[in-house]
């Protein structure tokens, strides 16, 4: 479980501050000082009139306290990208994983058009940022190298900037982590600005400390540069499912990817009913599923998967709250229940094909949204064991989305999406704010990443083979 290892609320707003200025590198657009107050305003409002977990982990006086720090540091003109750095702060400290804030349409684009993007593939492991892929023209190759420092940032100072300004479920860090390692370069971009050439200071295979320059690269060339060096494994179907048997063990791995299918649910439904048909047939005794970085999706397809799970009638949900009293600060008196039974509200009868031998859940830091929503209530019922890291989501409550409940800030664009409901699993007095730990914690590397070595489903294998 990785641990972060300072206190940030304490530094939000002198963090936000920090590295605001952009390079010339891309041109955004300027915006007046009137447009961004109302911008903000507008931001403000819908969090404060929709947001139903706004003062589950702070009081309202820390978080107005917050919105009016902010609100006065809107003292010149800004671009967009220099604006969500100044709002950012405010969704850390509010600590819900669903309140997104994101560029414009125009804004990325521009990004992804630049010409000199950061050319390497990068995630921190134990708060060292290790390079995953090279995709650079550096003589010597980069990849699994520990990373220092680029353009003098330490990636210290990198890493202690993003996770002060992401959201996240309750005091977990885990998915701010894993949004980092899949997006390292926009953030590094969007924080630091965008330069044609990079310095990179890393420590070799000796572990000497050595420094060299690369070239930035277009996004267009960094992608065919890693078919070319990296080429990928065979891919996901559109449904997110991949689907295989272990015969020596009698084992099927079931990966679900994410619970917001490119198919249609009809497929994903059709195809999820023919692995159980096929387990059935074949008399597995053990099923591996795999959620590892699956960001969420349809609750409905979590409650479809889950009733072939269970021999027995379960509950997914106990209930969805909406804000009712938008000035009132105890979670109680703020929100007020209403009934959306596709959030798996109710009691749900299991499957007649249903499973009934050992599952193992495969979880870690990207685990999310409706991912954890699975892997909570097979924790509830004591149904699995589960293995990897710390999820990223709350398996006791989390915010979610209506529908259309993404919003266009009137001037600048930025795109927001603030939770406007909240779904409670369990019992609130059990809720930490934390994510769901695994029984056995595995520690991916960063061998285990360049080598393509699943740590994780190794152990589970070794587990299934030594109950047997």
């Amino acid at each position: 479980m990785q641990k972060v290892k300072f206190t940030l609320f304490f530094n939000f707003i002198l963090y936000s501050i920090m590295g605001l200025a952009q390079s010339d590198g891309v041109n955004f657009k300027i915006f007046p000082i009137h447009e961004l107050k109302e911008d903000f305003n507008f931001w403000r409002e819908r969090i404060e009139k929709k947001h139903p977990l706004l003062y589950l982990y702070q009081p309202k006086r820390k978080i107005d306290r917050c919105f009016d720090s902010l609100y006065q540091e809107i003292n010149r003109p800004m671009t967009e990208i220099e604006f969500i750095n100044l709002l950012t702060p405010a969704t850390a400290l509010i600590q819900d994983g669903h309140n997104h804030i994101t560029p414009s349409e125009t804004a990325l684009d521009q990004i992804r058009k630049y010409k000199y993007l950061l050319p390497l593939e990068l995630k921190f492991i134990n708060e060292r940022l290790f390079v995953i892929q090279d995709l650079s023209s550096s003589e010597e190759s980069l990849t699994g190298l520990d990373i220092t420092s680029i353009n003098s940032v330490s990636s210290q100072e990198m890493f202690l900037k993003f996770l002060s300004n992401m959201a996240r479920d309750g005091n977990n860090y885990q998915y701010p982590i894993a949004n980092i390692n899949k997006s390292f370069r926009y953030y590094f971009h969007t924080h630091f600005g965008f330069t044609n050439g990079y310095l990179i200071t890393y420590r070799n295979k000796e572990n000497k400390e050595k420094t060299c320059s690369i070239q930035g690269k277009s996004l267009d060339s960094i992608q065919k540069g890693k078919l070319l060096r990296y080429p990928k494994a065979e891919d996901t179907k559109a449904s997110g499912l991949k689907f295989n048997i272990i015969d020596s063990i009698q084992t099927a791995v079931l990966s679900i990817k994410t619970f917001s299918p490119l198919t249609s649910n009809r497929r994903f439904k059709k195809e999820i009913t023919n692995y159980f048909k096929e387990i059935k047939i074949k008399k597995i005794a053990n099923l591996i599923i795999d959620l590892r970085d699956n960001g969420g999706g349809n609750p409905n397809l979590v409650k479809f998967i889950l009733q072939h799970l269970f021999d027995h009638p379960f509950e997914q949900a106990t209930e969805c709250r909406v804000v009712k009293h938008r000035l009132k600060e105890n979670f109680s008196e703020r929100t007020k229940k209403r009934w959306y039974p596709w959030y798996g509200i109710g009691t749900f009868k299991p499957k007649k094909n249903n499973f009934k031998g050992n599952i193992f859940v495969l979880v870690n830091e990207g685990t999310f949204s409706a991912g954890v929503i699975f892997a909570s209530v097979l924790k509830k019922y004591n149904r699995a064991v589960f293995i990897g890291n710390e999820t990223g989501g709350n398996p006791i409550i989390m915010a979610g989305y209506l529908i259309n409940t993404s919003w266009k800030l009137p001037n600048t664009k930025i795109q927001i999406s603030p939770g406007t409901l909240c779904t409670i699993y369990d019992d609130l007095n059990l809720n930490q704010g934390r994510g769901l730990v695994p029984k056995y914690l595995i520690n991916t590397t960063a061998v285990d990443l360049i080598s393509n070595n699943d740590r994780t489903l190794d152990y589970t294998i070794k587990l299934i083979c030594e109950s047997k």
